[in-house]
């Protein structure tokens, strides 16, 4: 390099102006390989762009392919557990009822009823819109005037009482339900906590049944549930509807028919109900209703859950059943 300055510094100061001349046409030439080398970079990084953006797609694509078989595989196992499940419920004699998104599925009826709260509140708001007015103040003096007796003494009053006074199953409300989730209560050794669907929402349920029943027979187990009782604690949880059974030693479940779904309402062929709706959460605590009513409730030789002999039915699917125990009392 030494050399090269040195013969240009010679042949400028010898040219004058044309070596001037020479060292502007040298510096051209410099610039002109810059330009050269500047675009072969640019084309580099352009190539190295693509590339990256290459390598980018068959990465996302491996890993989209990966995810969409592992997704595949999960689902191959969720189908074959629902299999397996069906077969051991179908080997311990219970009846399998599909959930939303399985073949056979029929949803509740649009008329299904609220749960047992919406009930009550909807039986309060008539009671207190027709509580009598406070009567007018009496003048002094004037006394006040005794009730007339009915005609007939007290005889006359209960006939007088009419409908009101009707004391049978029509004023219990019994749904069909399905237990989505059972498990052991937290404090209780005797309670199970049970998660149950009732066609119009989920309700939590406290059930003594923990060493009567297994844990694991209850799960995705279709029920009868007493849905008008006034929720209560049980083990310091709150507990909304009761799950209906059979017998003692041993004690089993009352099933509905095959094809009900959560929501179903339970009926007694012949003893109408027409005009009435059941009674109040209220009116079954202050009136005693199920302790007078639980005796009449029994299983018969058929295994069928029966009022008086007249069994549960949902219309249009059956009646509901025990597996075993018969001519036992259902509580």
């Amino acid at each position: 390099r030494t050399v090269d300055c040195c013969m240009l510094r010679v042949v400028c100061g010898w040219a004058g102006r044309g070596g001037g001349t020479l060292l502007r046409g040298g510096q051209g030439f410099v610039m002109d390989g810059c330009d050269a080398r500047a675009q072969q970079a640019e084309d580099m990084v352009a190539g190295l762009k693509a590339r990256l953006s290459t390598l980018r797609a068959l990465v996302e694509k491996d890993e989209i392919a990966k995810l969409t078989a592992e997704n595949a595989k999960l689902q191959s196992d969720v189908d074959a557990a629902k299999v397996q499940l069906r077969t051991i419920k179908s080997k311990a004699g219970q009846k399998h009822y599909p959930l939303p998104g399985e073949p056979g599925y029929t949803a509740p009826p649009a008329g299904a009823a609220a749960p047992a709260a919406a009930t009550s509140a909807a039986a309060a708001a008539p009671a207190a819109a027709a509580k009598p007015s406070k009567p007018p103040a009496k003048a002094q003096g004037e006394k006040k005037a005794k009730p007339a007796k009915p005609a007939g003494g007290k005889k006359g009053a209960a006939a007088a009482g009419g409908a009101d006074d009707v004391m049978d199953v029509t004023l219990l409300d019994f749904r069909v339900g399905l237990v989505t989730e059972a498990k052991l209560h937290p404090d209780s050794d005797k309670l199970f906590l049970e998660t149950i669907e009732t066609g119009s929402g989920p309700i939590v349920v406290l059930s003594g049944l923990n060493g009567r029943i297994s844990l694991e027979s209850m799960q995705n187990r279709p029920v009868v549930l007493l849905m008008n009782l006034k929720p209560a604690k049980m083990g310091g949880i709150m507990s909304n509807a009761m799950v209906m059974c059979a017998g003692g030693d041993p004690l089993e479940v009352v099933e509905p028919p095959a094809g009900a779904v959560p929501g179903d309402r339970i009926t007694f062929p012949g003893i109408s109900a027409e005009g009435r709706e059941p009674a109040s959460a209220n009116a079954m605590k202050k009136k005693k209703i199920l302790e007078k009513l639980l005796p009449d409730l029994m299983t018969n030789s058929k295994c069928e859950a029966c009022y008086k002999g007249v069994p549960f039915t949902v219309e249009g699917k059956g009646v509901c059943t025990v597996q075993s125990v018969k001519d036992v009392n259902i509580k």
